[in-house]
Order: C-alpha cells, then structure tokens, then sequence
C-alpha cells in the first residue's frame, strides 16, 4: 500500500515543552500538598536546630526524649569554671540537701550516643559541673535519684544570653549555653509548645582564639584600696622595697609566663602606682568582671600581725590555692608549713539583718559575685552592686600574702625568692588549669 499521501503530523515542541512543565509543576504541587496534609513528617521546620540536624529532625530527637519525672530546679551560678545547680534559690547559708553534694546527674547528648555521668560533688562552689571537660555536644540534664531518671528543668527562663567560655587551653576555648525555655523549640506561629516546662539542655562547642574574646586570669597588686580615704598608690614603703613595685613586678614576671603557656592574663592596674580603687563602677574589680576573666590572683604583703600566706574563700575547696601554696613550698623559702594555707576569717555583716557569714577577705568576696554575697556586704561593698550583687559569674580568686614589709630579715628573704616565686606561682595555677 502506498502511504505517501497519508497527511503527516508536526510535533510543536514549542507548545509541548511548557504544557509538560506545568504539568510536572501542578503534579508536584499536588504531591507536595498531599505529603503537608496527610505527612506532617515530611515537612521541614524552621525551628531552633540542634549540630548539624535539621529541624524536623530536631523536632523528633525533641520528641522522642524521656521526660517522664521532670525535677525542678531553682537557681544556678559559677564559680571559676565550676556550674553550680540549686533546688532552691542560692543563698551562703543553703542547706546542703538543696544542693548537688551527693547527688549524681546524667547529661545525655543529643548529637551522639554519648552519656556523662557526673558525681563526687560537694557544697563548694568551685567543686560542682566542671565545665572545662565537657566534650562539645548537646546535653539534656538528668538527676539520678534511686535509679530512677528524672529530667531536669529551671524554675526560669534562659535563652542564648547565658553564655560562659571555659579557660583558653591548647589555644581553644569551649563556648557553653544554658538554655532552658519552654519556646526554645516553637515555630513562629506555634499556638502550642513542644515543651510543657523550662527544660534545662547545656550547649558545648569549641571555638578558636578569633570568637574568645575575653581574659582567662587577672592579677591584682597592693595596695589594693578599698576605701574612701585614699593611702598611696605605692603602698607602704620599708626595709628598702616598695610594696606596689614589688608586686608589680612580680606580677608581670608571672603574667609573662603564663602567657607563654598560652593563657589570656590580665594585670588590672595600668601601672605599679595607679591610683584607683579595687571597689566600684571605674574600679579594679570592674575590669576584671569586664574582661570575663575566670580566675584572679591578688598579690600582697602584710606590716600587721596577719600571718603571710595563701588564703582562699570559705565556700570553696583549697584546690585553686593549694595548687599554688604546694609550688611556693616546694621551691621557695618563703612559707614554713601547711598553716600558711588557710580560708579567710569569716565574719557577719552590720548593715545586713541575714545573720549570714562572709568572707572577711574583700578582694575574694566581692569578685564572687552572687556566689560569696559580693555587693552586698557593707555600704563601702555596695558600690559593686551594679555589677556584682546578681551577678551569676563569680571569679575563683585567692589571695597570696608574701612576706611582712616590716620585717627587714623577711624582706631579705623575700628579695632572693621573688624570682623562684614568680615561677613557683605561675607553674601552680598552670597545674591546676591543667586538672
């Protein structure tokens, strides 16, 4: 049969192209509202994302963890490197039973299998969560409480404005968050929440020396004046020595060498014989709580009958300051014995009716913030109250006293140790940092 007068067909490309198109996008669309309706799984969601997970997948982990007895708690601050948590709002006379001494928690990782148990905690401020071995990670608190797992949550919201980083170590510092907000999972539009309490999670990432912009260790010098009336800013002046100079010195021999073991150090006074006072908002401690600094050493030397040594708060372990007395010891003559490394007196306030005991030492207690009652203490400590009455933040500091400036046969010993101290001091706090 002859097909060559059969009429031939033309396929206009230029009309078919577009129909296949829309034809793709209306079945996309379809498929894509069909999933929204009946796959609520398959939907991405802007949400607050945990690591590298999406927020859908955020949403799940969210979803799928135990939080069966949920436990409340009140209160919270640090001390150094320490996170200290309270089942009831802080106080220097909180019994222990509201606090972690011989409790256990479980910090559960969302971004891995990982499960820290934590434990061996006491009453001292500086002997709580240490923060500087946390592994970056996103963790879920647990209190463990006769083999049953409850989940921790705060009696208050905290969102991305708590921020805390750990001291610089191998040149890298840990960023930690707490974050605890019943939103912190919500959509914009959310009219309900994921959460149904405050639940407490812990962000830990580390982060190089171009996000770290704070101090790691201050150091302050005599005379360190509290007062109105001022005394000279170099301090007393006997046997030879002047009392500023010499703990200037020697705390740029110790600055230098911690800074050579990579530590951020900062000596609060610009100078020997500043002339600015340790209390209020233009003074020592203000920078020291500016620069974010974790730890604080006050250098001194005694004319009064005070005995020289290493001398720590009342509410913490002697750990900071044993870790430096243990070197002075060791590799100086300046200290006798183990009596040269004591707590501060303790004393009560006149102007408070709390009846609480505080740390007479001014330079430890009022750089604790919250912690020691800093702020608080008398009319001459509430000219830190701006910065340091609520402040959570507390500075693990402890006071080394040399020698006694009117003493000329110490004096002399001091002179052929300054040197051996200044190492003895900076290889202490290396120590310790190092835990």
């Amino acid at each position: 049969m002859d097909n060559s007068n059969k009429p031939k067909y033309k396929i206009r490309w230029n009309a078919v192209i577009p129909m296949a198109i829309c034809l793709i996008l209306i079945i996309y669309l379809l498929v894509s509202l069909i999933i929204g309706l009946f796959f609520k799984g398959g939907r991405e969601m802007d949400i607050y994302k945990i690591g590298k997970y999406s927020g859908r997948q955020t949403y799940e982990l969210i979803m799928k963890e135990d939080r069966a007895n949920p436990v409340p708690v009140y209160d919270y601050n640090y001390y150094g490197e320490s996170l200290n948590l309270y089942f009831d709002y802080y106080s220097l006379d909180l019994p222990y039973s509201t606090m972690l001494r011989g409790k256990t928690l479980v910090l559960k990782d969302f971004c891995s299998d990982k499960v820290i148990t934590l434990d061996n905690f006491t009453e001292m401020v500086d002997a709580q969560i240490d923060l500087s071995g946390l592994p970056d990670g996103f963790y879920g608190v647990y209190l463990m409480e006769n083999e049953i797992s409850e989940r921790v949550y705060l009696n208050q919201t905290v969102s991305f404005d708590d921020e805390f980083y750990t001291v610089t170590r191998e040149g890298k510092n840990r960023h930690i968050q707490l974050l605890a907000n019943q939103k912190l999972f919500d959509t914009a539009d959310a009219e309900t929440s994921v959460l149904d309490r405050n639940y407490l999670y812990i962000k830990v990432e580390t982060v190089g020396p171009e996000t770290y912009q704070q101090y790691d260790i201050a150091i302050n010098t005599a005379p360190a004046m509290s007062g109105d009336v001022a005394v000279s800013p170099k301090g007393e002046e006997r046997n030879g020595i002047v009392e500023a100079q010499e703990m200037y010195d020697l705390a740029q021999a110790i600055a230098g060498k911690l800074t050579a073991e990579g530590y951020k150090v900062l000596i609060l006074k610009e100078s020997y014989n500043e002339n600015v006072l340790y209390y209020g908002a233009d003074g020592l401690l203000k920078r020291a709580v500016d620069a974010g600094v974790k730890y604080m050493i006050n250098l001194d030397m005694e004319i009064d009958s005070t005995i020289p040594g290493v001398i720590y708060s009342n509410y913490t372990t002697n750990g900071f300051a044993r870790s430096i007395f243990t070197k002075l010891m060791a590799d100086t003559e300046l200290f006798s014995d183990e009596s040269r490394l004591h707590p501060c007196k303790l004393v009560t306030s006149s102007l408070l009716s709390d009846g609480l005991n505080y740390d007479q030492d001014w330079v430890i207690r009022e750089a604790g913030g919250a912690v020691l009652g800093g702020g608080r203490f008398s009319a001459t400590s509430q000219k830190n109250a701006s910065f340091e009455a609520s402040n959570v933040y507390g500075i693990n500091t402890v006071s080394i006293r040399l020698c006694n400036i009117k003493d000329s046969v110490v004096v002399d010993r001091w002179l052929k140790n300054k040197d051996a101290a200044a190492q003895a001091i900076a290889e202490g706090i290396i120590n310790y940092l190092k835990k």
